[in-house]
């Protein structure tokens, strides 16, 4: 079995480089709490064929967005530009959307630091710190695989095809644009031209489970964000459990583009004030692809995503 550190390893080219020279076996990479400012995400460091998803909930919260428009801030998070998922995609890193726990209690799934049974009252005891300071319940991944093993898993992660959710909340969500679902032909659409049409399909199915005894939590808003901007947004849910809405896109595709980079000292531009590997600035973009993805909220805290899809030009 390999050994990697930070010890050994200084950046993620480096540690990816070790991995593929000590063993044949195919590997994924995502970045995790991106907002967190002791681990800030460098997102300077990219590569597709390796880091295919990132990671927009856990107990430490959203690293979605900066600003109002987070539904789980991170305590002491990061507010500044070139950090957040929103602020990747923007980049032009292709990432799908996932969820985990990090509360290294050992309780896949339900994990439980967010609450008073916390580091000291746990067992086995101890004294470390990766316990503490998780003030939201744990997140989880749903995926869409033929079968229920690894290799199905592994594929599922690899190809994009999934979403995230948080705590025990366990929604169904489907999203297509022109019939292409995520993960299916790298969760891209291809479209005749930019000002081609994009039909947009939302369906969502909520089981109702909520954190409050004797109280079934409904379907409350949906959110579509395009180029990482709110685009549509509809809260006239007639079902509490189920949504199922058709739009349709006529806009002209725009594309998306990071506009934050940072020149330094040594005439390098990096995509944050804390990375270390510099970027080509006109290279921070979509190349002229739009993208969406979905947020769907219930009435007790629930909060799921899923996407994005990209969509990008034939000519």
């Amino acid at each position: 079995m390999p050994y990697f550190s930070t010890f050994t390893h200084k950046n993620p080219y480096e540690l990816f480089d070790y991995i593929s020279e000590n063993t044949d076996d195919e590997f994924i990479a995502w970045t995790h709490h991106s907002l967190k400012s002791q681990f800030a995400a460098d997102y300077g460091f990219y590569n597709e064929s390796i880091n295919r998803m990132i990671e927009v909930y856990s107990v430490h919260g959203s690293s979605e967005c900066v600003g109002s428009d987070n539904t789980f801030p991170l305590p002491g998070g990061l507010e500044g530009a070139g950090y957040s998922v929103r602020d990747a995609l923007k980049m032009g890193r292709k990432f799908g959307i996932m969820a985990s726990s990090d509360t290294h209690d050992g309780r896949l799934g339900h994990p439980i630091s967010h609450t008073d049974a916390r580091c000291y009252n746990q067992y086995p005891y101890t004294l470390s710190g990766y316990r503490i300071n998780h003030p939201y319940p744990g997140g989880l991944t749903g995926i869409y695989a033929p079968t229920l093993n690894r290799t199905s898993i592994f594929d599922a992660l690899y190809m994009r095809s999934g979403y995230a959710t948080n705590w025990i909340k366990r929604p169904y969500l489907e999203f297509r644009i022109n019939g292409l679902t995520v993960g299916e032909n790298d969760s891209t659409v291809y479209v005749e031209n930019k000002s081609s049409e994009r039909r947009i399909e939302i369906l969502a199915c909520a089981d109702g489970v909520s954190m409050r005894s004797n109280y079934l939590s409904n379907i409350s808003k949906i959110n579509i964000y395009r180029n990482s901007e709110l685009w549509k947004n509809f809260t006239d849910i007639n079902s509490p459990c189920f949504y199922r809405n058709n739009i349709t896109d006529t806009e002209d595709m725009t594309g998306a583009n990071y506009t934050h980079c940072e020149k330094r000292s040594d005439g390098n531009y990096y995509v944050s004030e804390k990375s270390i590997m510099p970027v080509d600035p006109s290279e921070t973009d979509t190349d002229g692809s739009d993208y969406y993805y979905i947020r769907v909220e219930d009435t007790n805290d629930g909060v799921a995503w899923i996407g994005p899809i990209w969509v990008e030009t034939e000519d």
